[in-house]
């Protein structure tokens, strides 16, 4: 017959409990190592944004009573933050919006929306972004009604302004009389 030595049996469980008890410490490593990479994440964008701040703030204390320094600066901040290839920024004028500052803009575009403010279709993104005051998104311009029923400023922005899909946000906090 067999003989039962408990030693074995307690030498195996005890190995069993290490086995669990490592992997338990590597999925926690795992969980930290993870939370660290945001962490760093967080904070490159964190910085970066401060920098962008800084950067608008010297633009405007050089620049006391000038605006257009401050849009500009201000827009090719975004521009970079964001990552986007080109942007534009506008004002509200009642139901109109004209061009205050350009980041890098197809020129072909760049000349025809400086020609004058013009008004985005009601039913159009602008013409919401301006209603609403919400940002807006859309994934693809060229799908719309407003591109369907050829609307200037969304033909200029797609066929001059080369706007790609998917559309990035857009977004309007105040308009001026």
């Amino acid at each position: 017959m067999g003989h039962f030595d408990p030693t074995q049996e307690s030498q195996a469980a005890s190995e069993e409990k290490l086995k669990a008890y490592a992997c338990e410490l590597e999925q926690k490593l795992e969980a930290r190592t993870r939370e660290l990479a945001e962490a760093r994440a967080h904070l490159t964008e964190a910085l970066q944004q401060q920098a962008a701040t800084s950067e608008i703030l010297r633009v405007i204390s050089s620049s006391p009573g000038e605006l257009q320094p401050v849009f500009q600066g201000m827009l090719a901040n975004a521009a970079r933050l964001c990552e986007a290839k080109f942007g534009t920024l506008y004002l509200c004028e009642g139901d109109a919006l004209r061009i205050v500052a350009a980041y890098n803009v197809p020129p072909a575009f760049a000349e025809v929306r400086s020609r004058s403010p013009f008004r985005p279709a009601p039913s159009g993104t602008l013409g919401q972004v301006m209603r609403t005051k919400q940002t807006a998104h859309l994934s693809d311009l060229a799908a719309t009604q407003a591109y369907a029923e050829r609307d200037p400023a969304i033909v200029a922005g797609i066929e001059l302004g080369g706007f790609p899909a998917p559309q990035s946000a857009c977004r309007c906090s105040k308009t001026t009389s």
